[in-house]
């Protein structure tokens, strides 16, 4: 998602607390308001244990990147339409309900972990 100027993770740690805690320190890394960066997507630990599960994965997004509270909330809505966006282009099935406090879900169907074998 560089394209996007988007920080994008796998596995961010181990709650949303610990996700955007990661994303922070590489925003911070990339030079924090100086960056080009305008948001950010991420699932943690706790997540790929749920997709295991239900073949349900869920994003945590944000454009917090912004200071003032009324841009960062209009961000936050367009990076989530633009990760919806580039989901569905690829073929995924993706829904948000269109509060800027929940998390996209992308069926994924079944989950099928490989043995140590294969």
């Amino acid at each position: 998602m560089r394209n996007e100027q988007f920080i994008a993770l796998h596995r961010a740690g181990n709650t949303i607390t610990d996700g955007h805690q990661d994303v922070q320190e590489l925003w911070r890394e990339a030079g924090s308001f100086d960056s080009s960066i305008r948001g950010c997507c991420f699932y943690h630990s706790q997540d790929v244990d749920t997709v295991v599960h239900t073949g349900r994965l869920l994003l945590a997004f944000s454009g917090g990147m912004i200071p003032e509270a009324e841009q960062r909330e209009a961000n936050t809505r367009n990076v989530a339409l633009r990760i919806l966006e580039l989901l569905r282009a690829s073929g995924f099935v993706a829904e948000w309900d269109g509060d800027i406090h929940s998390r996209i879900e992308v069926e994924l169907g079944q989950w099928r972990k490989r043995s140590p074998f294969a």
